[in-house]
């Protein structure tokens, strides 16, 4: 199965892009999966409701992707390119509507702005002004081509991250990843049970050639168990950063586990890398946070985060703790979607974090 979907080439919406403009988090009706002059009704009266322009001639809308319940994004063909400059002259009316306050308008997508799914989202591709970034325990990523390497292959490339951290890639030794238009980096478990049929742990970045090409990536320290940190420098200017992935073992795991030095050990290596560039922390923790502050409240001026996951543990207790201690603030629930980020049959999660520091 997953050989054929890797086969399967990336879907495009294309057609005359002049007049186009591209609707995301307008109001989703139950209905549109149904009926597509739904759709336009909808659109028609953001128009009229939203910019109060009444004589706006809709040629076509395609509702792409979204979820059953998510808003998706549309995208609207008008008639002209006058009525298009009419609607872009009104587009700060949006803010002030009750209604459609949360809604944005796009210019068209032409070839340098293509549209790509990431995961089950069709979005439009960013300059390389920025790096894409991502980090996602794979649970084992097999060396020989099979459906659980033919899998994981799918979910880097449809990532679309110009750097793709992961956790738990059950690596052996000097075993590493050799994948088209990708660099590997790894830190491998030294060790392993006699019995183990497969190897355990490991951390790695996928970095995409390209990327290589236009920066200076250095390995920086793989000495500790589970953790790696590579050095992202720009070959055309000051621009550094220092990235590390790191995996935890759960509250439960039966291998030894000293989560306290784990923790001094990540602390030492922050404050040994904080010359070498901008930080940033992500990777699987295994750790419940629950509502607990990843600062001090009423001392640090940080935006508080928007919490789903109301558990806690104790790598969670210590993963707060010393994210207090350098300065650290989680991402999650601050900036971009906020979702679990592991999902099984038994319940759901928020353990996976990428941290920066609060300045």
């Amino acid at each position: 199965m997953y050989r054929k979907l890797s086969r399967e080439k990336t879907s495009h919406f294309k057609t005359d892009i002049r007049n186009n403009i591209i609707i995301r988090n307008l109001r989703y009706d139950e209905r549109e999966k149904y009926n597509a002059e739904i759709t336009k009704n909808l659109v028609q009266t953001l128009f009229r409701d939203g910019l109060a322009l009444l004589d706006i001639n809709i040629k076509s809308v395609c509702k792409k992707n979204g979820t059953d319940k998510g808003p998706g994004m549309i995208i609207v063909e008008l008639n002209d390119m006058n009525q298009k400059k009419e609607i872009f002259k009104k587009k700060k009316e949006l803010k002030k509507s009750k209604y459609f306050s949360k809604v944005t308008l796009l210019k068209e997508i032409g070839k340098d702005k293509e549209l790509i799914f990431v995961g089950n989202k069709l979005v439009q591709k960013k300059p390389k002004d920025r790096l894409r970034f991502g980090i996602w325990n794979c649970r084992g990523w097999s060396l020989k081509e099979n459906d659980n390497s033919q899998f994981r292959k799918l979910v880097l490339q449809n990532s679309d991250c110009d750097i793709f951290a992961v956790c738990e890639t059950c690596l052996r030794g000097n075993e590493e990843h050799k994948i088209n238009g990708y660099k590997w980096f790894g830190n491998n478990r030294e060790t392993t049970h006699v019995n183990a049929v497969k190897g355990s742990g490991g951390v790695g970045f996928f970095v995409k050639s390209e990327i290589c090409n236009k920066f200076e990536i250095t390995l920086l320290d793989k000495c500790v168990k589970d953790i790696l940190w590579i050095q992202i420098k720009s070959k055309t200017s000051n621009v550094s950063l220092c990235v590390a992935v790191c995996y935890l073992l759960p509250n439960e795991s039966k291998r030894p586990n000293d989560k306290l030095s784990f923790f001094e050990n990540l602390l030492q290596q922050v404050y040994c890398n904080l010359n070498n560039g901008y930080t940033i922390i992500c990777g699987d923790f295994n750790a419940r946070c629950g509502s607990n502050n990843d600062y001090i409240e009423g001392v640090d001026d940080i935006i508080p985060r928007s919490v789903i996951d109301h558990c806690e543990n104790l790598n969670g207790d210590l993963f707060i703790e010393f994210l207090s201690d350098i300065n650290f603030a989680m991402l999650n629930g601050r900036i971009g979607c906020n979702d679990f980020t592991y999902i099984s049959p038994q319940g759901k999660s928020v353990v996976d974090y990428i941290c920066v520091p609060y300045e």
